[in-house]
C-alpha cells in the first residue's frame, strides 16, 4: 500500500482513515443513499459526526489529525499496546487482568463482541497475559482506550471546542452515552 510503514503511525493513520470513511460516505450519498442514523466507534465517531452534517469533512479530518498527534505524543511517553482476548480468554478477562497487573498497568479497553475483550496496557503485562490466555495482538502503536491516553484529552477537547456545529441531516448516536 502507498504510504508503507508510515500508515502504522497513529498521527498518519487517523486522518487518513477519517478521509477514506468520509469519501465512502460521499460515494453512497452520490448513489442516493442517505443515512437516517449514524454512529462510529472511537475514531469512527468523528467521521460519523461529519456524516450527520454537524461538521464538515475538512473539520473532521483536521480533528482526526490533531487527535492522532495527541495520541502519538502520549504513546511516546507511555509505550504499550493492545491485546484481544478471544474465546475462553475473553470469559476469563478478570483472571487475565490479575496476571497482567503483576507486570504493570493493563485494563479493559473495549468489548468488541461477547467472546472478544480488548485489553490495553504496558508491553510486559500484555506479554504475560498472551502466554496464558487465548489472544491476538492488535497491531497498534499505543495503549488506546486507557489511562495512558489521558494526556491527549485536553488538546483534543480544545480542538473540538473550536468546531462550528451545524444542524444534523441524520441522527448522531454517541458511543460514549448511546444517546
Amino acid at each position: 500500500a502507498k504510504g508503507g510503514r508510515a500508515l502504522e503511525r497513529t498521527d498518519v493513520f487517523q486522518p487518513g482513515l477519517t478521509a477514506l470513511t468520509l469519501g465512502r460516505d460521499q460515494e453512497l450519498r452520490e448513489g442516493g443513499v442517505e443515512p437516517d442514523v449514524v454512529a462510529g466507534h472511537s475514531l469512527g465517531e468523528i467521521a460519523a459526526y461529519a456524516a450527520s452534517g454537524a461538521i464538515t469533512a475538512e473539520e473532521a479530518i483536521e480533528a482526526a489529525r490533531i487527535r492522532g498527534q495527541e495520541m502519538a505524543r502520549e504513546s511516546q511517553s507511555n509505550p504499550g499496546g493492545m491485546l484481544a482476548l478471544t474465546g475462553d480468554g475473553a470469559s476469563g478477562h478478570g483472571q487475565a487482568l490479575e496476571v497482567g497487573q503483576r507486570y504493570g498497568c493493563v485494563q479493559v479497553a473495549a468489548w468488541n463482541a461477547p467472546q472478544e475483550c480488548v485489553l490495553s496496557g504496558v508491553e510486559a503485562a500484555l506479554q504475560a497475559i498472551s502466554r496464558r490466555f487465548p489472544s491476538t495482538r492488535i497491531p497498534v502503536s499505543g495503549q488506546w482506550h486507557g489511562p495512558a491516553m489521558c494526556g491527549a484529552v485536553a488538546g483534543f477537547r480544545a480542538t473540538l471546542a473550536t468546531l462550528n456545529t451545524r444542524p444534523l441531516r441524520a441522527t448522531f448516536v454517541s458511543n460514549r452515552t448511546g444517546d
